[in-house]
Parts: structure tokens; sequence; C-alpha cells
């Protein structure tokens, strides 16, 4: 789905309470065969917006100062064990579903 948006993705970046279980971020290492990195704040919810309060109040001049607030605790890297299988199990599922995209 990644290739299919058209977007150019430069990297996977996970937040939140499930970057707590690693397994789930295997998951999505494996799935999409591409690195996650894991934010060092799992509330960036909450982080996203004490920086947006701050720029409301003039204490950052810009969204893009919001970069030196985001931070990675780790890197999850895809398993060649598993990302090969993962693709052949969403080819074969969108083949069943009669979807275009097989």
């Amino acid at each position: 789905l990644i290739e299919l948006s058209g977007a150019p993705v430069a990297r996977i970046v996970a937040a939140g309470g499930g970057t707590r279980i690693q397994p789930w971020m295997q998951a999505i290492a494996d799935a999409t065969g591409r690195p996650v990195e894991v934010s060092r704040v799992a509330e960036g919810a909450a982080l996203g917006a004490a920086f947006l309060g701050r720029l409301a109040a003039g204490l950052e001049s810009s969204i893009a100062d919001a970069a030196r607030w985001a931070s990675t605790d780790r890197i999850v890297e895809p398993s060649a064990d598993w990302a090969g299988p993962t693709k052949e199990r969403y080819r074969r599922s969108l083949a069943l579903s009669g979807s275009k995209l097989a």
C-alpha cells in the first residue's frame, strides 16, 4: 500500500502506546519491509499538542522547529524470515478478494 499511495516515504516512525509492544513493531516492519523508527515519547499526540501550544504562544517560530522535539528510541528492522512470506500472503489475499491490486 505504501507504494500504491504514490507518496514518497522516506521513513516510518511509530508513536503511541502500541510502540511498547515489540511484536507489533516487528509486524509493521515485516509487513512493510522497511525499518520502523520507534518514538522515544509514546504519547506523541500530547507532545505535539504541547508544541502547537508553544507555537501559538509565540515561543516557537515555525512548525519546522518541531523536528528538534522528535527523537527515536530504537529502530526495528524487518526480519528477512518474515518479510517475504508476509508479502506473499498479502498478494494471495488480494487475489482471493478479487482486488485489481493483485
